[in-house]
Formats: C-alpha cells, structure tokens, sequence
C-alpha cells in the first residue's frame, strides 16, 4: 500500500480561512500554503521535496483568469500549486474544485508512483497536467522507495530522523495571525489552526 504522503483525500477539502480584499492575488500565498498543508493539490508534490521550497509553488486559479477575470483575486477560486502543474494547467476550463469534489475520487497513486485515473475526470487531469510526466514519475518513485525503506527500519535512530525530515512541516511556517487582509477575514477561527499556531502551543505532529 502507497504511504499517505502519496494518498489523495477521499473527502472533499473544508476551507479554514477565509481572507478577503486583496486586490492581486498573490497576498494569498501564505494562506493558501496553510490552507492546502504545503503541497501542491494536483501532484500531491511537497515543498520540503523542492531545492527552493515554497519558491516553486504558487497560486492557481481554478477558473483561469481568462475565463472569469472577475474571480482572479477570490479566495474560493485559489488553490495551492507547484509552478509545473500550475503552467501546464494554463487557461484549462473544468478543473475540479476540491472543495466540492474529493480528488480521491478521482486519482490514486500506485506503488509504482504512476498515478492511475479512476474515472474520466481523473484521467483528464492526468492528460491536461501530464501528472505522470517523466520528472515527476521519477521524482515521486524515488521518494516512495525511501519512505519506504526509513520505514522498514524503525530501530535505527539516524534512519528515522531522515524520515522525520523528509515527511516534516517547513521549518519556517507562515504567521497569518500578524496579517491583515484588507477586507478581513469570514474565518477567523481557522487561525487557531493554523500550522503555525499549532506548533507554537506544541500540539502540531513533528509529520505528516
């Protein structure tokens, strides 16, 4: 069985914040990071996975902006992606929002890191972001192995720090409790939860 790094959810995604007012959406970024736990939606790829961490991940706008430019800077419309699936995305009309449609739907990710379609929007996902795109398939098969293996071999302390490390948070964590959207915020609450705020009161899982 693929580890859970590798699992898309079965359920669709409740948003916790709810900023507002910005009027370019790149202010989003940090909430967005927070929002969809550092990763990117589409591949499931980690920042912890890239050189340049969340440099290479941005905001993507599941109705393109070409196509409805008066939702380029609403939150609901924003997802969390890496600059690869967000460029192959482009202008493509129909992606699902996993807010209403649990990826795991259909997605899942084999054994083998080949991402397998499991029903016909999983497959034009697959075919639109080229997810089994070679780099990536190596990528991803690479990292399975050697989640793999550190798990295989519990007793040794060195081995399960290098898990530890690569299945861990970011080290720096964004503060959305010190910014200020200019027309606020509809969910406040979410800001307990926030990553950062969890590892501050040292309630937040050294994995995931």
């Amino acid at each position: 069985m693929v580890h859970g790094a590798f699992a898309y959810s079965l359920e669709a995604h409740t948003r916790r914040h709810g900023p507002r007012g910005y009027s370019d959406w790149s202010p989003y970024k940090p909430w967005l990071r927070d929002e969809f736990c550092f990763r990117c939606v589409y591949c499931l790829m980690r920042e912890r996975w890239y050189p340049s961490g969340h440099v290479a991940f941005g905001v993507d706008h599941l109705r393109p902006r070409a196509h409805a430019p008066d939702r380029a800077s609403d939150y609901e419309n924003l997802v969390y992606a890496c600059q690869d699936c967000n460029a192959l995305k482009g202008d493509a009309r129909g992606v699902p929002d996993p807010c209403d449609s649990p990826y795991g739907a259909h997605l899942r990710i084999r054994q083998d890191g080949v991402i397998a379609g499991l029903s016909a929007v999983g497959q034009w996902l697959i075919d639109a972001l080229r997810l089994n795109r070679a780099t990536l398939l190596e990528s991803r098969r690479r990292h399975i192995r050697l989640i793999d293996y550190l798990e295989s071999r519990p007793a040794d302390l060195t081995l399960k720090s290098l898990l530890r490390e690569i299945l861990s948070y970011p080290e720096v964590l964004p503060n959305l409790a010190a910014l200020r959207p200019p027309a606020g915020n509809v969910r406040p609450n979410g800001i307990r939860d926030s990553f950062f705020e969890r590892r501050r009161r040292g309630d937040l899982d050294q994995t995931y």
